[in-house]
């Protein structure tokens, strides 16, 4: 689902939009909302929204002077406003659409939907990029990854996967630097995906990246123990092959 916030000077109007939003499933995740130039500019940069719907004027400040503050962003603008005015300086700062109030619920989908296309665009060119340098580079360990959570697309070199569990249809990558990204797609996808980069699915939910094994507990069934201290289970019918690999692998 596409991440929003939502800014307008006055609190009747962002209700009046969130009531749109849920009653009509317009598929926006509303992360916050602002109501002035400078909460505005501080929301957008701290959760660096997909599509920021955004009032022209916020009191005595217009949102072209927030904007002005922010720079350089990925979020997709559209404009909600009550004076026509405006939308020749809008487009001028990029905006995806311009809706006039009262807001049409049909207006905002189909502005939603210029949305996703050009998210779905923006992302098939970081693909590409992320494509030809896997083509140009011979080295496993510089291979990437291109990760879309809800809110942002990571770029991950494949090497600093630590391992993935599964969550129903999602799958939750665990980094070696801490972090932690759920992904909208099942492991079996990663399980054929990551195969080739020393990664072994050694339980129906969970997949380990081999290069991060620091030996095995056998304990409850047994468990693979990671480097950073995490434990994995083993399935019990893939137990014999796993203990071989990692033995070979000269771990205990």
């Amino acid at each position: 689902m596409i991440s929003a916030v939502i800014i307008d000077d006055e609190n009747k109007v962002r209700q009046t939009l969130k009531g749109i939003i849920s009653t009509h499933d317009i598929p926006l995740n509303i992360i916050g909302e602002a109501d002035n130039k400078n909460s505005g500019a501080e929301l957008i940069v701290n959760t660096n929204p997909d599509v920021i719907l955004l009032d022209v004027m916020l009191g005595k400040d217009t949102s072209f002077d927030m904007l002005k503050l922010i720079g350089n962003m990925k979020s997709k603008v559209i404009f909600i406003s009550g004076f026509e005015q405006f939308a020749i300086e809008a487009f001028k700062f990029s905006a995806v659409d311009y809706i006039l109030k009262p807001v049409d619920p049909d207006e905002l989908l189909a502005a939603i939907k210029k949305v996703e296309q050009q998210i779905q665009s923006d992302n098939a060119s970081v693909k590409l990029d992320v494509l030809l340098n896997n083509l140009s580079n011979t080295n496993n360990q510089e291979k990437k990854i291109v990760l879309q959570t809800l809110e942002k697309t990571f770029i991950i070199q494949i090497q600093d996967i630590l391992r993935c569990e599964s969550n129903n249809n999602y799958t939750y990558f665990y980094l070696k630097n801490g972090e932690k990204l759920l992904i909208s797609k099942p492991i079996k996808q990663y399980d054929e995906l990551l195969s080739n980069y020393n990664f072994c699915r050694v339980h129906k939910s969970h997949l380990v990246n081999m290069n991060f094994v620091k030996g095995i507990l056998k304990k409850d069934g047994g468990y693979i123990e990671l480097i950073n201290g995490g434990l994995v289970p083993i399935s019990s019918r893939k137990k014999e092959k796993i203990v071989s690999a990692i033995n070979q692998m000269g771990v205990n």
